[in-house]
């Protein structure tokens, strides 16, 4: 280090992966100590672009921001953790002064900043390239996400799930009474107060960003099995926020999401009405529109992905099918993007369901059934998402006659329909294979009818003494 100079050290510096680094990094020596404090306010921006980039001053906005918060006791009190300006309406700066920030507002922005990359990532990854778990969004697209994203963390924060607390007696929580409409009203106007400031094109952005946080609640909440009903109370999702979607997203269970609602309302996530989040952030968007005169962006579909165009230039929507050649677009699945199949809930590919695609008369043998969810059973809720991967992956090596030339490599892309044909060919072997590699009793002698034995439907004695884990050989 004695032979670097001061300029190199301070390049160093100014290269950390954000502040914690930064400071972790100006401690190891006195010399780096000096030049830091020499370069502090250079350095500091220098870090703060390098992992936030061009939508710095939205992001900083949203660690200035203060906001009221629900004590223990549901009084509202002054949040001391952040110091800023409290504005219904906040000011949305060019240039971001990053040098005057507090330690607490730098330990905000890497927190924040750290959930818009782990949100892009998963976004670049569903819709932009699914060989990537890291984004491939280019710069403008990756500035138009995250700008979108600190506005929509914002956004979440001015209008926090506490906002709705169930034990507010000044309101009638029944949904008809006059009190419940003025507050839903004035909601709404507090709310069209923030978004009205944006351009159309701003606006659609926001709905970009909010339509995939609703989709990976709901993945997350199937995934995890869990009873956060986000199917029906989508925009949950949005009034928790998006930091605390990505971190369920990324760890597989619904906690991160369910506890800011059980700590704000007092009461499980699982029973909350709809009245209290319905139209949370879509109300207020379609009104502000409607008066512009202009056409909402259509919900995407697996025949049109133009919603997805408002921030990608570009998005995996050509892509065909090996099999069948049906041009399914961002639906295609491969061993890159196996492990999003099991939050699917349109198709049963989770462990709860994956029954369904035992070939034959197995999806109905009690005992063929149980010995497969033990397995699902022992899989723990972070783990989930790889078990059907781990299934394809195994039944690769393990492929039936005719799929051995038909199915080439674990990189093929599939469309669901196909795949969901693959896996029940395929899942009666990788389960015999497994209960042998267990030393599994009652499964040396097959009975002539295999898989599409009808006794063994009715007849447990049958189903258990005999294995139907097998190719019938008698019709």
């Amino acid at each position: 280090m004695d032979s670097l100079s001061n300029d190199i050290l301070q390049r160093i510096l100014q290269l950390s992966a954000d502040f914690v680094s930064l400071r972790s990094t100006a401690l190891v020596s006195k010399r780096l100590y000096r030049v830091f404090s020499d370069h502090c306010k250079t350095i500091l921006r220098g870090v703060s672009w390098n992992y936030i980039g061009p939508a710095l001053p939205q992001a900083v906005q949203l660690v200035r921001y203060k906001v009221k918060a629900g004590g223990d006791d549901g009084s509202v009190t002054e949040d001391s953790d952040v110091e800023g300006e409290e504005d219904s309406q906040p000011r949305e700066e060019k240039e971001a002064d990053v040098t005057s920030l507090t330690r607490k507002e730098q330990k905000l922005l890497d927190e924040y900043a750290g959930g818009a990359v782990k949100l892009e990532d998963a976004f670049s990854f569903r819709y932009k390239d699914r060989s990537s778990t890291t984004s491939k969004l280019n710069v403008t697209e990756s500035y138009s996400f995250r700008r979108a994203t600190f506005r929509l963390m914002l956004f979440s924060k001015i209008f926090h799930v506490n906002l709705y607390d169930r034990e507010d007696d000044a309101l009638d929580f029944s949904g008809l009474g006059s009190k419940w409409d003025a507050h839903k009203a004035q909601d709404l106007n507090a709310k069209r107060a923030f978004l009205v400031g944006f351009s159309s094109e701003d606006l659609r952005e926001i709905y970009v960003v909010a339509n995939f946080i609703i989709e990976i609640a709901k993945w997350t909440a199937y995934c995890s099995a869990g009873n956060l009903h986000i199917e029906s109370l989508p925009e949950l999702a949005l009034a928790i926020g998006p930091t605390k979607v990505i971190e369920a997203y990324e760890t597989g269970q619904l906690q991160p999401m369910t506890d800011p609602v059980e700590k704000a309302m007092g009461m499980d996530a699982c029973d909350i009405d709809v009245e209290f989040h319905e139209g949370y952030l879509f109300d207020a968007l379609n009104s502000i529109w409607e008066e512009r005169m202009v056409t909402p962006p259509a919900l995407p579909t697996d025949l049109d992905n133009t919603l997805w165009y408002s921030i990608l230039e570009t998005i995996q929507e050509h892509d065909v099918c090996k099999f069948c050649h049906a041009a399914k677009g961002v639906n295609l699945w491969n061993k890159s993007n196996w492990t999003y199949l099991q939050g699917l809930s349109d198709v049963p590919f989770s462990s709860n369901t994956i029954t369904e695609l035992l070939i034959g008369k197995l999806c109905v043998n009690d005992h063929v059934r149980e010995q497969l969810l033990a397995r699902c059973d022992k899989i723990p809720p972070p783990e989930r998402r790889v078990f059907l991967a781990k299934i394809l992956e195994e039944s690769f090596a393990l492929r039936t006659a005719g799929y051995t030339t038909k199915w080439t490599s674990v990189d093929d892309l599939l469309c669901e329909e196909c795949l969901k044909d693959l896996i029940s060919e395929h899942l009666h072997v990788w389960l015999l294979a497994n209960l042998r590699a267990a030393g599994e009793q009652g499964i040396d002698k097959n009975c002539w009818y295999g898989y599409g034995c009808r006794t063994q439907v009715h007849n447990d004695d049958h189903a258990e003494k005999l294995n139907h884990l097998c190719t019938p050989k008698r019709r």
